[in-house]
């Protein structure tokens, strides 16, 4: 994007100083921009991460080394809970998709959802019963306070605990009494 915006600077300039310009954003915006993804195309360079399989997941789809041991982490945790049903989120459709669960209901990322908050996803929650959650306390688009969530539901859970980026909670099944 530089190098064209550097052509079309050098065309109203005399011909050597708009050959330099372009040259010298053509060859920064090669320097700089190299490797990187899409999203960050140009602002700075990031060393490229270390790309691993998932083990037992999706048979074998490729992801960075920290999130394939959180990921595994998850997955065993919830394997241990005996977790059949699941809501995640804010923001964390890959929970259904490596984890092969079915999407509870229709909202894939909530900012989307007609009504975001905390209360509105406590509700989603409680609505589905599940055998557990799986809260992302950094997601990328739906900013909420997990603790708020959690202090909205109904019922506390009987397990609680956090790997990475994200806090699983175990809920006793809905037929049992409190």
């Amino acid at each position: 994007l530089l190098a064209i915006t550097g052509a079309v600077l050098a065309a109203g300039l005399p011909r050597a100083p708009g050959v330099a310009l372009a040259v010298a954003l053509a060859a920064w915006t090669l320097g700089t921009a190299h490797g990187q993804s899409l999203y960050m195309l140009g602002w700075r360079y990031h060393r490229p991460l270390p790309y691993v399989p998932l083990t037992e997941l999706r048979g074998g789809l490729l992801v960075p080394v920290w999130e394939a041991a959180e990921y595994e982490r998850i997955f065993g945790l919830l394997a241990s809970w005996q977790a059949r049903t699941v809501v995640a989120g804010p923001d964390s459709p890959e929970v259904y998709y490596l984890g092969e669960r079915p999407l509870p209901d229709r909202e894939f990322f909530e900012f989307m959802a007609p009504e975001w908050s905390a209360a509105a996803f406590a509700r989603r929650i409680a609505t589905h019963h599940p055998d557990a959650v799986v809260l992302n306390r950094r997601p990328g688009f739906s900013r909420v306070d997990v603790d708020s969530v959690v202090a909205l539901l109904p019922w506390r859970p009987i397990a609680d605990t956090t790997t990475g980026r994200f806090r699983l909670l175990r809920f006793a099944p809905a037929h049992a009494s409190p």
